[in-house]
């Protein structure tokens, strides 16, 4: 009635990655009746972070049998068979893009735990089955190896039906037949890759015509081919004609990306870089007097400034903050933003205080982006709220020596709209981590 299974793969892409292990438990929907459960040879070396996760070695599917060879024997187990998995999207993609390698059809309704997990047993603060196994007791050893995770969601299957009275019913579905009214075939976009990139559509020529931002590269190319048929993506979808990728290992990175790319000479069907995105910092200037001014004036990059804010209320604040707190006079006007101090004989030491003061307040950090599948995680450098530059580091390797990571770092062009898109992304909870520096 229902084949549960689980896969270890050497990444998220059906279309260029391969399963590893994979484990499949018949079920009747009481208990499990049987058993399939192999590792793999890919054909390739597993990345080292998928080593580190599933604990799959080069040496241990040596000498195993290739995909191919287990082919036929996995879809006659699979067919007329109910197939479960957690997340079962993932899973299914995968054995029926296999499948498909090497001359055998599949399709087959699907039923995934996590979402009749989530209508059987509310309340859970997480669904990952290593979460969802710990709230209900069910063993799961060996977590990140196909056979162990398919055997406890065969368990997790037998609670779900029982909790639905042996109906599950309604919880079963088939892929969705989706729209697509592009010229763009849906092989190709299902080829794509699940991960953060710089997506392109291209014309006829090759010609790049649109660039987005995505944190799912496939699932982004879906959910633009489908709004094809409205009036205003008309004009893209009769001038598309294929897509292609880049990808970044950062959603951050993309979006910067795409930020820089449409700056300048933005591809046809892109807005081009809005210029409103300002800036000011606080100098000082030289009075005809001889007198010293602490100034706030709009950001120019051929100045030399204190501390440079993302607006000018910001900036406005903080020099009325300084005024405040080195006893030094302020005018009143709201347009008069210049703090003007009188010479008198304790006037180079608070001058030089309030300086100070105002350079350590400058916001220096490095912002480390989520970790994703490819084992990288990718690092910003902000400086005086600047983006400065970025760079990719594998899992493991240290963020706080600044002087190596500068090395390490592709500068990024100084635009405010980029510092903007970050502040964006840390206030959204979506970094991994953020690493205050010391004022340099």
């Amino acid at each position: 009635m229902y084949a549960v299974v689980d896969i270890e793969t050497t990444g998220s892409h059906p279309g260029h990655d391969h399963i590893i292990e994979i484990a499949v438990y018949l079920h009747d929907g009481r208990e499990v009746t049987g058993e399939f459960c192999t590792l793999l040879n890919p054909g390739q070396n597993i990345p080292p972070f998928i080593a580190r996760l599933t604990g799959i070695s080069d040496q241990m599917v040596q000498d195993a049998p290739t995909f191919q060879e287990i082919a036929e024997k996995l879809k006659a187990i699979l067919d007329g068979r109910i197939f479960v998995a957690h997340n079962v999207q993932f899973d299914h993609s995968f054995v029926k893009q296999s499948l498909a390698r090497h001359g055998h059809e599949f399709d087959s309704e699907m039923l995934c735990t996590i979402k009749a997990g989530r209508s059987l047993v509310p309340g859970l603060s997480s669904y990952k089955l290593s979460s969802i196994c710990r709230s209900l007791d069910i063993p799961l050893n060996n977590a990140h190896r196909a056979y162990a995770d398919a055997l406890a969601t065969a368990n997790l299957l037998t609670i779900l039906n029982d909790k639905a009275n042996g109906n599950l019913q309604a919880y079963l579905y088939r892929k969705e037949i989706r729209k697509n009214p592009s010229r763009i075939s849906e092989e190709l976009l299902d080829g794509l890759p699940s991960l953060p990139g710089l997506l392109q559509f291209t014309d006829d020529n090759g010609q790049i015509i649109m660039v987005a931002a995505a944190s799912n590269i496939r699932k982004k190319a879906w959910a633009l081919v489908k709004r094809f048929h409205h009036k205003k993506l008309l004009p893209l979808a009769l001038e598309s004609a294929s897509v292609q990728y880049e990808l970044t290992g950062s959603e951050l990175l993309a979006q910067i990306r795409e930020t820089m790319d449409c700056k300048h000479m933005p591809p046809r069907f892109n807005r081009k870089h809005k210029q409103y995105e300002s800036r000011f910092g606080i100098t000082d200037r030289i009075n005809g007097n001889g007198s010293v001014t602490l100034k706030l004036e709009p950001y120019n990059e051929a100045s030399i400034y204190h501390r440079v804010f993302a607006s000018q209320n910001d900036a406005r604040r903080i020099l009325k903050e300084v005024a405040k707190k080195f006893n030094l006079p302020f005018g009143d006007d709201s347009q008069q933003v210049d703090l003007f101090v009188e010479p008198d004989t304790d006037y180079p030491n608070r001058l030089a205080s309030a300086i100070e003061w105002l350079q350590t307040g400058r916001k220096n950090y490095l912002v480390q982006d989520k970790l994703m599948q490819t084992g990288e995680h990718v690092i910003f450098l902000i400086e005086d709220e600047k983006v400065n530059g970025y760079c990719h580091l594998q899992l493991g390797d240290s963020a706080h020596h600044l002087e190596e990571l500068k090395n390490k770092m592709t500068r990024i062009e100084n635009d405010p709209a980029i510092y903007r898109t970050v502040q964006r992304y840390i206030g959204r909870g979506k970094s991994r981590k953020v690493i205050d520096l010391k004022t340099t």
